[in-house]
């Protein structure tokens, strides 16, 4: 299946997901096998100048907050903060630096952040 279509399916599968299940488990799960689904297509082996920082920032971001993706996405979060890190600026100056923030310290994107933050452990996820 071709990248563009994958990534349509994938977002056809986690609005549909999403309009079933309020507890959001079943759409982590189908995210997440997703998000799989396209690291097994090559896109990130694919040159940054065809890629965009904002949406593997945003990947990053669901990851660090996806229980089902911990630990074995931490290494390739790290990968992506080191490739975009330096280029954060380099397309725009708003929402990619934003996205590359948001990443390093995901906080309050994880839904378990209020119950962290009662327990005094509501730090990067």
């Amino acid at each position: 299946m071709a990248l563009p279509l994958l990534l349509l399916h994938a977002c056809a599968d986690g609005k549909s997901c999403i309009a079933r299940s309020r507890a959001g488990g079943e759409c982590a799960s189908v995210t997440l096998s997703c998000t799989c689904r396209v690291v097994q297509e090559g896109y990130f082996r694919v040159p940054p100048a065809y890629r965009l920082a904002f949406r593997e920032l945003g990947t990053a971001l669901g990851v660090q907050v996806n229980p089902a993706a911990q630990p074995e996405w931490g290494p390739r979060v790290e990968e992506l903060h080191q490739l975009w890190a330096p280029r954060a600026l380099a397309r725009d100056r708003d929402i990619t630096p934003v996205m590359l923030a948001a990443s390093l310290a995901p906080g309050v994107w994880d839904r378990r952040y209020e119950e962290k933050l009662r327990e005094g452990g509501a730090g990067p996820a």
